[in-house]
């Protein structure tokens, strides 16, 4: 009995003593082309995965629209911080790579494909795009109109609406359902 005490205690404190993994890309969500709704990337190399403490707010929205434009809006909100990522793609019908290489009209319905980033908390409120001279790229793996999954990986570089400053979204990963 002893001896099954004595190694429960120093296993207990090896398990305690474990540091949790410094690698960022750790706590991602898996690449995925089954419908998980995860998605998951790293903003200037810290994790960012969508999540909200507010019930009247959903952490991902994804909507396609019937001219083929997809909207995937992802946030990250609780009391410290209020992330958002967003995605504006036009005429996505197949698989394939989207590029976000133009200038947008700041939300609107007639923009090319972009990618968005915003922060208003614990700074005050800063928006990113892309736009010509900075860039990224949409990889869709999957996209599946009966079962309503588009799945894949991205990365992009957003230019601060208001100076040059500059965000870089990397090790993106996607796999989402979106409503009929």
């Amino acid at each position: 009995m002893k001896v099954s005490l004595g190694f429960a205690v120093i296993m207990l404190v090896n398990t305690s003593c474990q540091k949790e993994s410094a690698d960022p890309l750790d706590g991602l969500p898996a690449i995925t082309q089954i419908g998980a709704n995860t998605m998951g990337c790293l903003v200037n190399g810290q994790r960012f995965t969508p999540s909200t403490s507010e019930i009247r707010l959903n952490s991902m929205n994804v909507s396609r629209f019937s001219n083929g434009t997809l909207l995937l809006h992802f946030r990250k909100q609780d009391n410290k911080e209020n992330r958002t990522i967003l995605f504006f793609i036009r005429n996505l019908r197949q698989p394939g790579i989207y590029k976000l290489d133009q200038i947008a009209l700041h939300l609107a319905a007639a923009s090319p494909s972009y990618g968005y980033y915003s922060t208003s908390t614990p700074e005050p409120d800063r928006e990113y795009m892309t736009n010509s001279a900075v860039t990224g790229q949409l990889i869709v793996s999957r996209f599946d109109s009966v079962a309503r999954i588009i799945a894949g990986t991205f990365e992009f570089t957003a230019r601060q609406l208001r100076d040059t400053a500059t965000v870089r979204i990397t090790a993106g990963r996607l796999d989402v359902h979106y409503p009929q």
